[in-house]
């Protein structure tokens, strides 16, 4: 003889475990919810570890910058003590001539960089144009 409480029902689970179609939707529910919740964990901790890996890079580049800007003081100095001696003139002078020339370069790359920056080039036109094509389609369809 055969146990019926312990045979299979339809789908192959125990006859026992028939379970309400709201169970089985608690359960379901549930279920995604945790899964949901465990996906959103490793997003979490995925991003907290590239956040560390940016800050870090972020770390060596200012230090790489800085050391850039070290050394191109001593270069400057070098071109200061360059143009002393070619010309003939005191080191205050080649100073001087120095410091006019790389402000003059620096002004120019500032005036270059805010024409480059002109609001009417940063505007999204592309997108502003789409939607206004998007309102006149709905516009003709009401």
């Amino acid at each position: 003889m055969t146990d019926t409480t312990r045979g299979a029902s339809l789908g192959g689970a125990p006859a026992g475990a028939s379970r309400s179609t709201a169970q089985l939707l608690t359960d379901l529910y549930s279920e995604l919810t945790g899964l949901f919740r465990k996906e959103i964990a490793l997003v979490k901790a995925e991003m907290g570890q590239k956040v560390g890996q940016v800050a870090s890079g972020i770390a060596f580049a200012v230090a790489g910058g800085v050391l850039s800007l070290v050394g191109t003081i001593f270069l400057f100095q070098a071109l200061i003590y360059g143009v002393a001696y070619l010309f003939g003139i005191h080191e205050g002078w080649a100073t001087l001539l120095v410091g006019l020339l790389v402000a003059g370069i620096g002004g120019l790359l500032v005036m270059s960089g805010v024409r480059a920056m002109n609001l009417d080039s940063l505007a999204p036109n592309r997108a502003i144009g789409q939607v206004r094509r998007d309102v006149q389609v709905i516009k003709e369809k009401v």
